[in-house]
């Protein structure tokens, strides 16, 4: 007869405890990425085996539509998400981390495309890059400082974010339904248009947000 361990139990009651509450994590540092994406394959994967690839393709759609002239994707990750793009012949594209394991992974994946190394907050990217669309995909729910990080962006500035409905590892927070994402984001932003997209066959989502920012 198998017997759980005490300690994983509690593991289970306290992630429970904090989904109910809706109480994140603590914010992780650049280590903790560059580890986690050292440990999982799905960072390393194709972007079309990946399970954000029908959210990816959502905001894909999304660019074409809009034609940006040139892209800043905060949080850019190792790169899944800049392939699709360069697959779709979109031009013009920076991706910033500070998971210096990622950013590596995604220059030698996508060498057609501008990766930089850099603390966001650190960065003078969102001062001095020329930019019409800033892309954030699962980034905000990872920072404490995602008001500030909203604040820097250029007045004018299409921006699509993506946030989940789901507790992980290291979010910081998440949101349970679209009107929670509209209550934190949409004062910053006008012409908002929210959407949700089924993550898998359980009860997990993300929320695409879409707006100008004011």
């Amino acid at each position: 007869m198998k017997t759980t361990c005490p300690v994983f139990k509690l593991n289970v009651i306290i992630k429970k405890l904090l989904m109910i509450l809706n109480i994140g994590q603590k914010e992780r540092d650049s280590k903790y990425y560059d580890d986690s994406f050292m440990k999982s394959y799905q960072y390393h994967q194709h972007y079309m085996q990946s399970r954000y690839y029908p959210m990816w393709t959502v905001v894909l759609d999304r660019i074409k539509h809009i034609g940006p002239s040139n892209i800043l994707d905060l949080g850019c990750g190792s790169g899944q998400f800049a392939c699709l793009l360069r697959d779709n012949v979109i031009s013009n594209y920076i991706g910033i981390d500070f998971s210096s394991a990622r950013i590596s992974h995604a220059r030698s994946i996508c060498p057609e495309y501008k990766f930089l190394d850099e603390d966001v907050f650190l960065s003078e990217c969102l001062r001095v890059q020329n930019y019409d669309l800033v892309i954030a995909l699962e980034f905000l729910e990872h920072i404490n400082k995602d008001i500030e990080l909203i604040n820097m962006i250029k007045t004018g500035t299409t921006c699509i974010f993506s946030v989940p409905n789901f507790h992980g590892n290291a979010h910081v927070r998440y949101f349970k339904s679209g009107e929670q994402v509209l209550q934190r984001y949409g004062k910053y932003f006008n012409n908002v248009l929210i959407n949700e997209i089924q993550l898998g066959l359980n009860n997990n989502k993300i929320y695409i947000f879409q707006g100008i920012k004011a």
